[in-house]
């Protein structure tokens, strides 16, 4: 008798372990999946820019533009989420306040309604310059940038 209740005891041990084991890879598999939506990185904050994409055209528009007022030696853009980023290295006889100008043809090369939708964020280097790196940030509610502190 005493034999019987052990081996009922075991098995039930054993059939509690096994189902906790099961819950925990459902659960693993379950935040897995969630994981690799696109959907958890941005949540819905991003719903109101699925219509107003910035495309690639858009994007060469800006740097052609840039690097036509002859101040620039390199330019890149992407985007992400809903941040415009543009990232220019200017020329050595560039001033700080030209380089800060630059933003104003960004922004020109922008339509009305993707800069109502998406932040701006302009990052300007200088190679051998220690007043440089700056970084420009435009909010979509605002009009100008915002700049970090001069050194």
């Amino acid at each position: 008798m005493k034999l019987r209740k052990v081996k009922i005891k075991r098995d039930k041990v054993i059939m509690l372990i096994v189902i906790t084991g099961v819950l925990a890879f459902i659960l693993i598999l379950a935040a897995l999946k969630d994981s690799n939506d696109s959907e958890a990185l941005y949540g819905n904050r991003t719903d109101d820019i699925k219509n107003v994409q910035v495309t690639k055209s858009e994007l060469n528009k800006i740097k052609k533009a840039v690097k036509d007022t002859n101040k620039v030696e390199s330019i890149s853009t992407r985007v992400q989420g809903r941040i415009i980023r543009v990232n220019i290295t200017v020329n050595k006889d560039t001033s700080r306040d030209d380089a800060k100008q630059l933003t104003n043809t960004v922004l020109e090369n922008i339509k009305e309604k993707e800069k109502g939708l998406y932040d701006v964020e302009v990052f300007i280097d200088k190679k051998d310059d220690n007043s440089f790196p700056i970084i420009g940030y435009r909010h979509k509610t605002r009009e100008g940038f915002s700049w970090t502190l001069d050194r």
